[in-house]
C-alpha cells in the first residue's frame, strides 16, 4: 500500500530535521578549530534529494487542493440539480394524483351511464333535470312562461309524445 501524502511529508520533514541536527553537531567542532566548514558530499546530496521530494509533494498538495475545490463545486451543482429533480418529482406526483382522481370520476360516470342505458330514463326526468340545471346556472325560461304560472316551464311526457319529438 502506497504511503499517503501526509506520511511522505512527515518523512521528508524528519529527514530535514536529522540533516539540520548533523550540521549543528558538526558546526561547533569546526568553529573551535577555525577551519573552513566542509560538509560531506553525501550530506549535500541528501539535502538536495529531500528538497526535490518536498517540492514535488507541495506541487501534489496544490493539485489536490484544486481537485478538492472542483469537487466542492460539483457537489454544489449536484445539490442544485437534486432540488430541481425533487421539485419535478413533486409536480409529477401531484399530476399523477389528479390523473387518478380524474380516471376514478370518469369510471364512476361510465358506470352511471351504463346503468342509465339499461334502465332507461323518462323524458320527463331528463327535462326536469335540465330545468333544475337551468335554474342553478341562470338560463332563461321559455318565452311563453311567466313567473307564478301554474303550468310547468317544461313539457310533460304526453306533450312530448304528441309533439315533433314523439313522431320521429
Amino acid at each position: 500500500m502506497a504511503e499517503t501524502l501526509r506520511d511522505q511529508l512527515l518523512s521528508a520533514a524528519e529527514d530535514m530535521h536529522a540533516l539540520v541536527k548533523q550540521v549543528r553537531a558538526a558546526l561547533p567542532n569546526f568553529q573551535q578549530k577555525g577551519a573552513k566548514l566542509e560538509l560531506p558530499k553525501t550530506f549535500n546530496d541528501e539535502c538536495e534529494e529531500t528538497m526535490k521530494e518536498l517540492t514535488t509533494m507541495l506541487e501534489t498538495v496544490e493539485r489536490q487542493q484544486e481537485q478538492t475545490a472542483l469537487i466542492e463545486q460539483l457537489e454544489q451543482l449536484v445539490d442544485e440539480r437534486n432540488q430541481i429533480i425533487f421539485s419535478v418529482e413533486d409536480q409529477l406526483r401531484r399530476a399523477q394524483d389528479n390523473l387518478h382522481e380524474s380516471v376514478f370520476q370518469g369510471k364512476c360516470f361510465l358506470e352511471k351511464l351504463a346503468v342509465a342505458r339499461t334502465k332507461g330514463v323518462l323524458s320527463e326526468e331528463a327535462i326536469e333535470f335540465s330545468a333544475r340545471l337551468a335554474k342553478s346556472h341562470s338560463l332563461a325560461a321559455p318565452s311563453t312562461w311567466n313567473a307564478g304560472d301554474s303550468s310547468r316551464p317544461f313539457p310533460s311526457q304526453r306533450e312530448i309524445s304528441s309533439g315533433i319529438f314523439g313522431k320521429s
